[in-house]
């Protein structure tokens, strides 16, 4: 069972979370462990398609008063988020 489906849910969609996006959790609370409902509301932007074919999401926001943007990557092919981040004091280019 992956990590993040157990228990109560905290998001709607059905993507999986790779295992490092735990790992990053809690390396670094600050940027990487943001509620995972927000995850819904990133997931709603249009994707950029990378080179490597995975989708970047990024939404504008504030984390803990700090402006910025949240940034989640999810591989297509295996519908596996592996890159979910807050990035301090930057906006969104698109």
């Amino acid at each position: 069972m992956n990590w993040a489906t157990q228990g109560n849910k905290a998001f709607k969609h059905n993507f999986k979370y790779h295992s490092r996006i735990r790992a990053r959790a809690l390396q670094d609370p600050t940027a990487h462990n943001f509620a995972y409902s927000f995850d819904d509301i990133i997931l709603k932007v249009k994707p950029i398609k990378q080179a490597d074919s995975s989708l970047l999401f990024r939404n504008q926001g504030t984390l803990n008063g700090k402006n910025g943007f949240f940034e989640i990557a999810l591989n297509p092919d295996t519908n596996t988020i592996f890159h979910r981040t807050f990035v301090r004091g930057k906006k969104v280019t698109k």
